[in-house]
């Protein structure tokens, strides 16, 4: 009985340990879910905002055309105005002449003003009605881009913000990095010099020692200390060979004797 309590118990708490594997597996896949739904929230406003950014240059294109387009008919309607001044000018100054040799010319004149004058007149109407239309037309346009662009506009404010501090941090690490390899450059060539120095110090000793006969006597001695080292080695490495030997022997005649009493 105790037993199949022990197995009860140990059953349970697999069990408990099962659902508390599953929660968390449950857990890992909710944040995975909502970590893949950010990021795809993510990539679909940056496609809206890219989507937005290419209307606002389109349609601020269509902008300026038509922009253009009025400065031209301006440009068009000027050149009339300045043909009427003209003609008033000439009329100004038949007027200071002979009236009776010039009256036909004055009566003909006065018809092309009247024509020329109605004309500009229709003109300038029909380009101030178009303006108007097209202001009408580009003006919720205009708001809707101006509402759309601002936060365009305030974020790549705070990115070149955030820009120009990475552009200065980078700068300053840079500088940072710069004197460092300067001060491992000065180190090194530092280094060199007394690398050079050490190198004719051990020069002048060397030629000092190869000149000195006293030292080749004790190369020959120091050669002769090594034989006599060398050979005192063989023989230590014989006794050492002997003692392991001996302690082999005695190991096992230890274990004979063990073996004989037991």
């Amino acid at each position: 009985m105790n037993e199949e309590e022990e197995n009860e118990a140990v059953r349970c708490d697999l069990e408990r340990m099962v659902k508390k594997l599953e929660n968390r597996i449950a857990d890992q896949s909710n944040i995975i879910m909502l970590t893949k739904k950010r990021a795809d929230f993510e990539m679909e406003r940056s496609s809206t905002v890219s989507r937005l950014n290419d209307r606002l240059v389109k349609e601020n294109g269509h902008l300026k055309k038509a922009l253009r387009v009025s400065k031209s008919d301006l440009l068009v309607a000027k050149k009339e105005v300045d043909s009427l001044k003209r003609s008033m000018d000439i009329l100004q100054l038949i007027d200071q002449g002979p009236a009776e040799k010039h009256e036909q010319i004055k009566i003909e004149l006065l018809i092309g003003l009247r024509e020329e004058l109605e004309s500009a007149r229709l003109t300038l109407s029909r380009m101030v009605n178009e303006h108007q239309q097209w202001c009408a037309a580009m003006k919720p346009m205009i708001n809707h881009f101006g509402k759309v662009a601002d936060p365009i506009i305030e974020k790549n404010a705070s990115l070149k913000t955030k820009l120009a501090s990475i552009q200065d941090d980078t700068c300053n690490q840079v500088d940072q990095y710069r004197a460092q390899v300067n001060r491992a450059v000065d180190e090194k060539n530092e280094a060199m010099t007394k690398l050079a120095v050490c190198e004719r110090q051990i020069s002048a000793i060397k030629s000092q020692f190869d000149a000195n006969a006293e030292v080749n006597k004790l190369r020959v001695q120091l050669d002769e200390a090594k034989e006599q080292y060398r050979i005192l080695r063989g023989d230590f490495d014989v006794f050492k060979e002997f003692s392991r030997q001996q302690l082999t022997l005695e190991q096992e005649q230890n274990q004979q004797m063990r073996r004989l009493f037991n």
